[in-house]
């Protein structure tokens, strides 16, 4: 087992402050990798290899009884039933003898403590890196994600569903990096801690690979939002969920497709959770050639200004979700009904084009979409 040296110093010095006598830790080659007297550090101590081949406790009472050596007392340390180190505690043996065990089982525990928080943080990014070669990779090597899984102790066949998650401020305001990380590691330790589940976090983005094999992906991404939002309550969830993955290979497939939901969720500013497999006119959409799509943007809007597209597009667009429904719609909008009959009035009168005609409301409906594909 190898814990930092760098967190070694801070414990040799943690415990100081108990004792009020200079700490010093051995590695099993004897030498010191920590202390509280800074000159020693990388100083060969005789004592303390005795103490590693013995398993023993050394009294030294004399700084001369050994190469390197300084009155003490000085005591093995055990992490899972083996010897990892030796402490030491620098003065006169009358003085610093009864500090021994105290200071031996401080030790282990802190550092079983940080050899604990150093794996799980190793295991983290071990099923990051997986998460990342199973969604990046076109072409898999099946044997050795085989035996990552089985490193890992996650299960390897079973149903998963990709999504991809993202966070917006109630109030738009701009969110500082510190809380966005902060938010994931509430969902990453709390909500989807499962031995089979494997997140990572792509820049402002979350990506998450949920075991549904107990439960449905709807009550799953339901929770989260809900759980997410009662916590933080000035922040809203957006999800985009990708198609079921029944084997490694689909994974990269539905990670693509919730990708895509998600981004079209921030193209429309919708909140909340939407699956790809409700997606229609969209899934086109963002495979238009840009240069015919401005072109048809210009035939239809050629008299509006972008400020005036954006204005027309929540009505009309809700117009069309209330399937021609002005008393629908306008409810929705929280406006009269003779308000929204106005504003349609107006996308008439502009474009040339009647929201209220089949044909021209296709068009329209058309265009307003490519605005957010630009």
């Amino acid at each position: 087992m190898e814990i930092a040296n760098k967190l070694i110093q801070s414990i040799t010095e943690e415990l100081k402050s108990v004792v009020n006598q200079d700490i010093n830790y051995f590695n099993k080659d004897g030498y010191i990798i920590a202390s509280t007297d800074k000159n020693r550090i990388g100083n060969y101590h005789e004592g303390a290899k005795i103490v590693l081949e013995t398993k023993k406790e050394l009294s030294i009472e004399s700084d001369k009884d050994f190469i390197g050596s300084k009155q003490g007392i000085n005591l093995p340390v055990y992490l899972n039933d083996s010897v990892v180190g030796v402490v030491g505690i620098t003065g006169v043996k009358a003085e610093v003898e009864q500090y021994g065990k105290i200071i031996q089982k401080i030790t282990q525990i802190l550092l079983k403590d940080a050899f604990l928080n150093q794996e799980k943080t190793r295991e983290k990014e071990s099923k990051k890196r997986l998460l990342e070669e199973l969604i990046y990779k076109d072409t898999l090597d099946l044997e050795s994600i085989s035996n990552w899984f089985k490193f890992l102790k996650i299960k390897e066949n079973i149903s998963r569903n990709l999504i991809m998650l993202s966070l917006v401020d109630k109030n738009y305001k701009k969110l500082n990096t510190a809380y966005i990380d902060e938010i994931y590691k509430f969902i990453d330790t709390k909500l989807i801690d499962g031995r089979s589940n494997i997140s990572t976090q792509v820049g402002k983005d979350l990506i998450i690979a949920l075991d549904i094999t107990n439960e449905s992906i709807d009550s799953v991404v339901l929770k989260l939002q809900k759980t997410v939002e009662n916590k933080y309550d000035d922040i809203l969830v957006i999800i985009g969920v990708g198609s079921e993955a029944n084997s490694l290979n689909a994974i990269r497939d539905s990670y693509l497709k919730s990708e895509l939901t998600l981004n079209i969720m921030k193209n429309n500013n919708r909140t909340g959770i939407s699956y790809y497999e409700e997606l229609d006119l969209d899934i086109l959409f963002k495979d238009i050639d840009k240069n015919k799509s401005n072109d048809y943007l210009k035939k239809i809007f050629k008299n509006l200004s972008s400020k005036e597209i954006d204005d027309y597009y929540t009505n009309f667009i809700e117009y069309v979700e209330a399937n021609g429904s002005l008393q629908k719609a306008s409810e929705n909008l929280f406006i009269h009904k003779n308000t929204l009959q106005y504003r349609l009035d107006g996308i008439y009168k502009e474009t040339g084009y009647n929201p209220r005609n089949l044909r021209d409301m296709v068009n329209l409906y058309i265009a307003f979409k490519l605005t957010k594909y630009k």
